[in-house]
């Protein structure tokens, strides 16, 4: 088997983990948390903008230097198989690609990286959703941002920090399910065409109900998805 017949997927694994990586590059937790918001956020994004920048590089240094074909390949079939999982907000079959943790779970560090990097691109755009009674979508970013990317102090508590943290994978894919369905709907609101369904969360892993909710959306269990 070639590296062309491959799944986009083995190929970046391969070679942006691999000795000859690109100085610079994100590694796969980032592109795919990167890609995710490309895909799912307020506006399209082009490759000719969004690809520089998996490589570090401005538009004008990306386009001076010259990269593995079969890697460039690689990220735009994986850039399209994202937003395939994310074409129906009403069915998305995303989940994060993310490291081990240490103590055995997963951490979504990387991947919030790549993903604010994302949102850093249309700034002023995501905050129509930060603003919104939904920003609390956002909150499993909170939890796994990185020192360098604080703005202020902490705006959740350490018990639902330590929650989102230990249950990264399901957090992190109910963001970005949630910010599909907010910036979908908003764009249907314009085309003048009714609300996507209400889908209510699914409590995986299972909370207490004093605990902060599965869903991330900051509160108690059982004051949201556990509500009778």
């Amino acid at each position: 088997m070639t590296e062309d017949d491959r799944a986009p997927f083995d190929v970046l694994e391969d070679i942006l983990h691999g000795k000859d990586a690109p100085d610079g590059s994100m590694n796969v937790c980032e592109l795919d948390g990167f890609l995710a918001a490309i895909a799912c956020g307020p506006d399209k994004i082009d490759e000719s903008e969004w690809m520089p920048v998996v490589f570090g590089l401005t538009p004008i240094e990306f386009a001076a230097q010259s990269y593995d074909p079969v890697l460039i390949a690689a990220i735009r079939a994986y850039a399209a198989q994202i937003a395939d999982e994310l074409s129906d907000p009403e069915d998305c079959a995303y989940l994060p690609i993310l490291f081990a943790a240490p103590d055995g779970g997963h951490d979504g560090t990387d991947w919030t990286c790549g993903f604010m990097y994302a949102m850093g691109m249309r700034e002023k755009a995501w905050e129509a959703l930060a603003k919104s009674r939904q920003g609390d979508l956002l909150m499993p970013l909170l939890a796994h941002e990185p020192e360098d990317f604080e703005t202020g102090p902490p705006v959740i508590d350490e018990a639902t920090t330590a929650f989102l943290r230990a249950n990264a994978s399901a957090m992190l894919a109910a963001t970005v399910v949630g910010v599909n369905r907010f910036w979908r709907n908003r764009e249907r609101r314009a085309a003048g065409l009714p609300r996507l369904a209400t889908a209510r969360a699914a409590a995986t892993p299972k909370a207490g109900r004093n605990e902060p909710c599965p869903c991330g959306s900051g509160q108690k269990f059982k004051k949201c998805c556990g509500a009778p």
